[in-house]
């Protein structure tokens, strides 16, 4: 194999080090680590697997839907590359060079497009496949490697809600379980296919440094010594991901490497709720409280739901449960919103979400009214939080429509929610005592904006002056090392 690329979604550097992960740290101390930052509302697979940001791929963790309403998707599929015609996905330029090519996993790639090679789809931007056990039809080219992989038992992914896994053990093996597999698969499927580019995701860390980053970090802070049973288990869990790295590296032998993850890791301290300093700012407005019969039947209504319902929607799909709540807000007086998993904050235009705000010169000054008196407020300060105008900066890009009209500089540790106080402190970080009452993913952790990225001496001497320090960039080396 000329040039293989592992995915390790959440991969962090800083953790990595501390971690026992032998393999993981002599590849990192024979090769070249690169400092790029990512926003985290940019997809970061997307990035690299188109070599653009979001702004032109339509590729966000989360965006309105622009259909008159205030709601967001998270969908993202091979469909969305093909909306922009300079957009041409790595997979496409690679096979149009002769090149033979093998993807496995890598989320933003479902459906699974016809290489010459194999593709392998992973689970997120929305698929259904999240935390699914096994690969629907549309998620593997050619139908022969899907077959290797029923045979082997593949696994897409593991999702701590959604899996049922309540035990520790359970939990940690099943992850260790789905990266076998994964790596026999890939070692399988390159004996069959002998491509000359491979890039395989695993997914494992991630799933467990969104649960259990407080531990963790514990960890880290201890250099390295359990203070309890779970962080026991944590350490020989990275050992036992560390081993079916080094089996890849063994078997695949490639000529050169490049190791990426999609974004960093960091502790969830806080959440925050723009909605609520809006309210009492005056730009946004409550709806009129309900009263008489009409209250008692929307009463009534909800209660339709057993709370069991209500418990296991709130622990199985966030987003959606949120989007079912919705926010408290006279959309016809309000002029300014803010969402889940967006750190910024949209006006409440008349063209894109039918709402007061008329026009574009309008927006512009309304925009700026809410960052001077965002920046000024003493609890944004005390928490690092800085707005500044964003959608008007990028008003030549292709998706600029999704874009928030300000952007909230932030800490990593601050995830942006659209219900709660203004900011809160997260409840639930330090010691995880009982699995049983997680009810979210993003438990402890959340995504951070340092991802690993480390390349061989050779790729990295092919980095430009020009070329913009962030994921994109794995695009572009990929396509230059290919060519070495």
């Amino acid at each position: 194999m000329k040039l293989l690329t592992i995915g390790l979604d959440g991969g962090d550097k800083r953790i990595i080090q501390e971690m026992p992960m032998p393999n993981l740290h002599k590849i990192l101390a024979q090769n070249i680590c690169l400092d790029v930052q990512e926003d985290l509302w940019s997809r970061g697979w997307a990035e690299i697997l188109c070599g653009v940001h979001g702004r032109e791929s339509g590729a966000f963790y989360a965006k309105p839907k622009l259909d008159g309403s205030h709601n967001t998707t998270q969908k993202f599929s091979v469909y969305d590359y093909d909306l922009n015609p300079d957009i041409k996905p790595l997979w496409a330029r690679l096979c149009e060079k002769g090149h033979s090519v093998g993807f496995m996993n890598v989320p933003s790639m479902m459906p699974a497009p016809t290489v010459n090679g194999f593709a392998v789809a992973g689970g997120g931007a929305g698929a259904a496949t999240s935390g699914a056990s096994v690969i629907p039809l549309e998620g593997c080219y050619p139908n022969e490697a899907r077959d290797l992989l029923i045979k082997k038992g593949y696994i897409v992914d593991t999702r701590f809600v959604s899996c049922g896994l309540r035990d520790e053990s359970a939990f940690l093996n099943r992850l260790v379980h789905m990266t076998k597999i994964r790596t026999n698969a890939f070692i399988c499927l390159q004996d069959r296919f002998h491509v000359r580019f491979g890039f395989v995701a695993f997914m494992a860390i991630c799933r467990v440094q969104y649960l259990a980053m407080s531990e963790i970090e514990a960890l880290i802070q201890n250099k390295g010594l359990p203070a309890n049973s779970f962080q026991e288990k944590l350490l020989v869990f990275y050992e036992q991901i560390d081993e079916y790295i080094g089996k890849i590296m063994g078997c695949v032998s490639p000529e050169h490497v490049m190791f990426v993850s999609d974004h960093g890791q960091s502790p969830r301290l806080y959440s925050v709720n723009v909605n609520e300093w809006l309210t009492k700012s005056g730009f946004q407005h409550p709806k009129a409280k309900s009263s008489g019969t009409f209250k008692q039947a929307i009463k009534a209504a909800t209660g339709i739901f057993p709370q069991s319902f209500k418990k296991h929607l709130v622990r199985t799909a966030p987003g959606l449960s949120a989007k079912l709540a919705g926010m408290n807000a006279d959309w016809n007086r309000t002029k300014a919103f803010g969402v889940r998993y967006v750190p910024g904050i949209y006006i409440n235009d008349q063209s894109r979400f039918a709402g007061p705000v008329s026009n574009d010169t309008e927006s512009v000054h309304l925009a700026q009214e809410i960052v001077e008196q965002f920046n000024g407020n003493e609890e944004a300060k005390k928490n690092n939080l800085k707005a500044r105008i964003y959608r008007n900066q990028y008003n030549q890009s292709r998706y600029e429509a999704l874009l928030p009209d300000i952007w909230i500089d932030h800490p990593d540790a601050y995830f942006f929610e659209q219900n709660g106080a203004f900011i809160e402190p997260n409840k639930d970080y330090g010691p995880i005592k009982n699995l049983a009452r997680v009810e979210r993913d993003m438990f402890t952790g959340i995504k951070g904006r340092h991802p690993l990225f480390c390349v061989d001496p050779a790729l990295a001497g092919l980095i430009r002056k020009s070329d913009e320090p962030s994921l994109t960039l794995a695009y572009k080396l990929i396509l230059r090392g290919m060519e070495l």
